[in-house]
């Protein structure tokens, strides 16, 4: 009387078995054009320059006080402007 082989049995046959990937194909594709319409938006809207190059805010986090931030621009804002003259 043991009835976890058998359930693992059942349940291994129920993983492996063949399956439709449609769904997976329909997310994958929905999933890739909301991205796209979300980086347009960035795009068009300024954002990126706004957010990740030319922030008004940051963060201060304890104990990391020591930290100071750059006077010129930060290396990864080059990239991000590069893309952004680029794409844009």
């Amino acid at each position: 009387m043991r009835p976890f082989p058998s359930l693992l049995k059942n349940l291994s046959k129920k993983a492996f078995a063949p399956q439709d990937n449609a769904s997976l194909v329909f997310f994958r594709i929905a999933f890739g054009l909301i991205m796209a319409l979300d980086v347009y938006s960035h795009f068009a809207n300024n954002w990126i320059t706004a957010y990740w190059i030319k922030p008004r805010f940051f963060f201060k986090f304890y104990g990391f006080s020591w930290v100071t931030l750059a006077r010129s621009r930060p290396l990864c804002a080059l990239g991000f402007d590069g893309n952004h003259r680029i794409f844009h």
